[in-house]
């Protein structure tokens, strides 16, 4: 028990009574769980450091298939469950191919699901799984991989965060320009590419790479490594 109330479970669902019943089986359990209707709610969470995810594939507005796709960019390691009451084999087929671990068919058992998380919890536990990831402290504003630690600024942690959990990692100028609150107009768009110009320079000798941050011509940026933001 006491090695579980370490692990964080990540729950969407937007069956209020399916979720609040989820939510209540594996939090007696000992897990921490993050319930939340909806993936754009994902946007309004500051922590991200999940162990497993309880995703939902038919979600009002993005779906769980997409949903499962950005958080197997963002945690390379999080274990992901699809629930569904479709059992179509090119669901199936999509959702593993981006990045699903399992399938529950509804109506399942609760007892079903603890099953599964206890079986990946013992597997993360007896391999040490520990890999190394680029990880982004939104509180202590750094840009870590292993020991090496990169410090940015307020708003290059929120351009980060918001490219990391963006679609392919990658947001036009007036996306960006609208998640952090500028006006879109071309003061800002300049104020905009010299921000990312320096941050580039920043992050060169963490990454090894000049271009972490991938100017798309006339479009706007993609960011070309995987982080977990927590």
């Amino acid at each position: 028990m006491s090695n579980k109330q370490a692990l964080s479970v990540l729950l969407i669902e937007d069956h209020d009574a399916l979720r609040e019943l989820i939510e209540a089986c594996i939090s007696e359990a000992g897990y921490q769980v993050m319930a939340l209707d909806c993936a754009e709610a994902l946007s309004e969470v500051r922590q991200h450091h999940w162990f497993a995810a309880l995703i939902d594939i038919n979600l009002l507005g993005e779906d769980g298939l997409s949903v499962a796709k950005r958080l197997r960019m963002t945690h390379p390691n999080l274990r992901i469950a699809m629930l569904t009451a479709r059992n179509s084999l090119t669901d199936r087929v999509m959702a593993y191919e981006l990045g699903a671990d399992i399938f529950l068919n509804k109506p399942f058992e609760p007892n079903e699901v603890l099953a599964i998380l206890a079986n990946w919890s013992k597997r993360s536990l007896d391999t040490g799984e520990h890999k190394l990831v680029y990880r982004l402290d939104m509180e202590g504003l750094s840009l870590s991989y292993g020991e090496a630690v990169c410090e940015v600024s307020r708003t290059e942690a929120q351009i980060l965060r918001h490219l990391a959990l963006a679609p392919d990692r990658q947001l036009a100028y007036w996306q960006l320009l609208e998640l952090l609150n500028w006006e879109f107009n071309n003061e800002n768009l300049h104020r905009l590419m010299n921000k990312m110009y320096r941050l580039r320079k920043k992050l060169a000798p963490l990454t090894g790479d000049v271009h972490t941050v991938k100017s798309i011509r006339n479009e706007g940026y993609n960011l070309k490594i995987s982080l977990v933001v927590f």
